[in-house]
């Protein structure tokens, strides 16, 4: 509980300040509390912004990445005799989004390595089967 000598000194302080003096330190206490909300609000737009950069960087990396191997694979299947095939461009990215989701997720250590890549490769393996099942029916709908 304050002390009724203290609480009488600050209303006598507070009495004691003129009109001027009042609007003064209103002003400066609503300039405080407004470059506060604004910080706040900065820092907010800054984090946002960046955030979305970086997720924007992720997915262009994929996608890169995805086209490139499947660049590969094509040279690849051409430099073979006979039929060879490769999956869409879509199973690429499937398990480059796969392979990266797992490995930012956990952390990478000796003893984990086997299972986060496995984890990569099952989700890689359903998308393809997926993808293998799928392509053939829309070739036969085609033809």
């Amino acid at each position: 509980m304050a002390n009724p000598i203290e609480v009488q000194n600050i209303h006598s302080t507070l009495t004691s300040l003129s009109a001027v003096q009042i609007t003064i330190i209103a002003s400066s206490v609503g300039a405080i509390i407004a470059a506060f909300v604004a910080a706040i609000f900065s820092l907010l737009t800054t984090w946002l912004v960046k955030r979305a950069e970086n997720e924007r960087a992720l997915r262009e990396l994929i996608i890169k990445s995805a086209i490139e191997i499947h660049n590969q694979d094509f040279e690849l299947a051409k430099a073979v005799p006979g039929r060879y095939s490769i999956m869409p461009l879509d199973g690429y990215v499937v398990h480059m989004t796969a392979l990266l989701s797992v490995l930012m997720k956990n952390k990478i250590t000796s003893d984990n390595v086997r299972t986060l890549l496995d984890q990569t490769y099952a989700i890689t393996k359903e998308s393809n089967l997926h993808l293998g099942e799928t392509r053939f029916k829309g070739d036969a709908d085609v033809l």
